[in-house]
Parts: structure tokens; sequence; C-alpha cells
């Protein structure tokens, strides 16, 4: 169940053709670039992203409000919980950096080069990935740029009290330096 949760989440994200980076960056690319970058993340960040679902330790925790701290709630999702598939419902797993944010900067510094094979041009690919991927420490010390959150935006208002995910947040992370 959570793996699934996983690969829903990467389709929505990035592989499905109406995906939150697809919707932003595909008409800029063009088909053949956008196609080299979905092959390069589902190569390089797919499984890492989809076993952030799957934690070796069966509890997915709340890390707590961007703005930093622990989770008042100490919420977490327990994988033997009966309620487990419903908690999920209430995580988030929410990009430090806002991704269309992340998306207008790669496009600013991405040419609209047709015919062109190479998707990362004008961005350090490791970088831009990290942004929009990163759900463990690099090997170079970067931390982690995503973070299961509690109160998902799907759940509705009023669910989930005093959640700490906050889709305002993010505006407060720049990145335009990061590229």
């Amino acid at each position: 169940m959570f793996r699934k949760r996983g690969q829903q989440r990467w389709s929505a994200l990035v592989s499905a053709s109406t995906s939150r980076i697809a919707r932003s960056m595909r008409a800029h690319l063009g088909e053949v670039r956008w196609r080299a970058f979905v092959a390069h993340v589902n190569k390089h960040y797919k499984e890492q992203f989809v076993r952030a679902f799957e934690p070796t330790s069966g509890v997915i925790a709340c890390a707590g409000p961007i703005e930093d701290g622990p989770c008042p709630r100490a919420f977490e999702v327990r994988v033997e919980d009966p309620r487990a598939r419903e908690l999920l419902q209430l995580m988030h797993l929410d990009h430090t950096h806002d991704i269309d944010n992340v998306c207008s900067v790669w496009r600013a510094s991405s040419p609209r080069a047709r015919g062109a094979r190479e998707w990362s041009v004008g961005v350090e690919p490791e970088r831009l990935c990290r942004l929009l991927f990163g759900v463990t420490a690099s090997s170079s010390g970067l931390e982690p740029c995503l973070h299961f959150r509690c109160g998902s935006s799907r759940a509705g208002r009023g669910v989930v009290e005093r959640s700490c995910h906050s889709p305002r947040a993010h505006y407060a992370q720049a990145i335009s330096d990061l590229l």
C-alpha cells in the first residue's frame, strides 16, 4: 500500500502527462528534452523517491513545520496500524522550495532550443533534481529537499488541526542561487 502511494505521488509529480512538472516544463523543453529528462529522473531518482514511502523503520513521521521545530502533534503513520491507509492520506511529501518557483527558475535558465537533446542546458542537473526529488541527504552533505509533513492539502479543511504543511511557507525559501 505504501509503495503504491509513492508510485502515485511520483506519477503526479513527474511521469504523468499532466504531472506538476510536465505542466510547467514540457512545452518549454520540447518533447525530445522532456523525454530525456523523464528518462533521467526515472533512472536516478524514482526508486529512492518511492522508497521514502516504505521506511525500514515502518514509520513515516511528520518532519514538523518548514519553518523548523518538531511536529506539535508528533504525527506519524505506522505500517502495521489498521488505519495506515487513512492516516497516510493526511501526510504530504512537502518540497522545501515551491515546485512552480523551481520550474520558473529552470525555464529562465534554460533556452528554448528546438531539437536540443540536453534537458539540463543552463542548470546544474544534480542541484535541480535535488530540489525536485531529494528525499535523503546527499553523499556531498546536502540536506533533503522533500519532507513528510502532516496536513495534506487533499485531506480537506479541518481534518488535521495544527498541521505542519503550509502551502504558503515555500515562498520564503530562496532558490535563484541554487540552480
